[in-house]
């Protein structure tokens, strides 16, 4: 589920890396579908959804970390997976 996500915001992703995403970056939760919320500068999305499992997602470095209720955390290295 998450990989696919990744797959289907690639492009929207690399732009945020590049430093070219800027405050209009729009991506969508993976779980719920609801609009994901920017905390400041950090790299940091979170759901606002209290039904939704899913606590924030990190963007640092090319990887994304996907933290899930109770205490889960995903990691995914955009460099080290490959394109199909």
């Amino acid at each position: 589920m998450f990989k696919s996500w990744i797959e289907e915001n690639r492009d929207r992703i690399s732009l945020y890396f590049r430093g070219k995403g800027g405050p209009n970056l729009k991506l969508k939760c993976p779980l719920c579908g609801k609009m994901l919320h920017r905390v400041n500068l950090s790299g940091k999305f979170e759901c606002k959804n209290s039904k939704c499992r899913l606590v924030y997602i990190e963007m640092k470095k090319w990887e994304i970390k996907f933290y899930l209720e109770p205490l889960l955390s995903i990691k995914y290295d955009l460099r080290q997976t490959a394109r199909v």
